[in-house]
């Protein structure tokens, strides 16, 4: 498996603007949602890889919670994108959320009173 460093602020750039948004994602008219299961913490690192990720990285304690800094501000860029694209982003619905294999809404009627809640002037989540 391949991590990508994102304190590249290039990087940054083209995930928001061609990765998820582009001809193969939003901005295809066939697609309008984006799945990103991927996540950085501090101290923990990648969380898709195993306990010594990290370590196997060389990586220091200051390069993790650098990388993971950048790496909320690439999936706030990315979000950004893809509404602005007029897409959408499964983390949307739960932000900081990631698939662990939980429901983070509680199926269709979770759904529904999640969208209720938040689809009012000046919510925080939109």
């Amino acid at each position: 498996e391949y991590l990508w460093d994102h304190r590249n602020e290039s990087l940054r750039a083209w995930l928001a603007h061609a990765h998820s948004t582009g001809s193969t994602s939003i901005g295809h008219p066939d697609i309008d949602g984006i799945f990103i299961d991927d996540q950085w913490s501090s101290p923990g690192g990648p969380g898709e890889e195993d306990m010594h990720a990290v370590e196997d990285m060389g990586l220091s304690v200051a390069d993790v919670m650098a990388i993971t800094g950048n790496w909320t501000l690439t999936m706030k860029a990315v979000h950004q994108a893809a509404l602005d694209g007029g897409g959408f982003a499964w983390r949307l619905f739960s932000p900081g959320s990631n698939t662990k294999g939980s429901d983070p809404i509680g199926g269709q009627a979770g759904c529904a009173r999640a969208l209720r809640a938040r689809c009012v002037h000046n919510d925080t989540l939109q």
